[in-house]
């Protein structure tokens, strides 16, 4: 993904300023960066937790229970579908609205799973 946005802006820019061509020496940066990225993330989960962490530079944590989880969603971009991969979004009440809890390029089965058995959780959390 950063390769291929790095590569439009750099076209765009060699169009208008000759020099910008120089941006598409970036691309092996963005993909390292993408590695790394890829690498420092993670999800984990319990009975009543969802666990998302990510981030190479500035790591972010969450530690969301499931009582207080609002919205848990999945979703996969074209690139994502046909990698077999989606992401995980989950909203709990107090949670920072700035910086959502996110779960990338996680296996689309595995993805799925992990929404399934938190709304089951959830809905047995609700009921006692």
């Amino acid at each position: 993904r950063y390769s291929v946005t790095l590569g439009i802006l750099a076209g765009g820019l060699w169009y208008f300023w000759s020099p910008g061509i120089w941006l598409l020496s970036l691309i092996p940066l963005a993909l390292v960066g993408a590695v790394l990225r890829y690498q420092h993330m993670g999800w984990g989960e319990d009975e009543h937790w969802l666990y998302v962490r990510h981030g190479f530079i500035k790591q972010h944590t969450w530690l969301l229970p499931l009582e207080r989880t609002q919205v848990l969603y999945r979703s996969a971009s074209y690139f994502q579908r046909r990698l077999g991969l989606a992401s995980l979004y989950i909203d709990a009440a107090g949670a920072s609205a700035m910086r959502p809890a996110e779960a990338i390029d996680l296996p689309e089965d595995t993805a799925r799973e992990v929404v399934e058995r938190a709304y089951a959780r959830f809905k047995l959390i609700k009921q006692a």
